[in-house]
């Protein structure tokens, strides 16, 4: 277990009209965040959906709801890599 850690994941479900939207960590927090700061009914949430493969857009309006919550989840940590002389290895994103 120690190579494990656990992760708060966001689900978030929006009412839009007549429809249920919903999304999960890391798009939930940017919807969320939008949502939050729109003027409501004058302008538009947009996300790439990586299922379709393409940008969407709702427009969130007066009696739309939204709600969310956290979920933990088990994440397992990835091993330290080392190179022949025994170095770890760190890669440009690491820094």
């Amino acid at each position: 277990m120690a190579n494990t850690i656990k992760v708060p994941k966001m689900k978030l479900k929006i009412e839009v009209a007549d429809e249920t939207k919903e999304f999960k960590s890391p798009l939930a927090e940017t919807i969320l965040a939008q949502v939050r700061k729109v003027v409501v009914g004058h302008e538009q949430i947009q996300y790439y959906d990586v299922e379709d493969k393409k940008f969407k857009s709702f427009t969130y309006c007066c009696g739309d709801k939204y709600e969310f919550n956290y979920e933990l989840e088990e994440v397992k940590l990835k091993e330290t890599e080392f190179d022949c002389y025994g170095f770890p290895i760190t890669y440009a994103g690491d820094k």
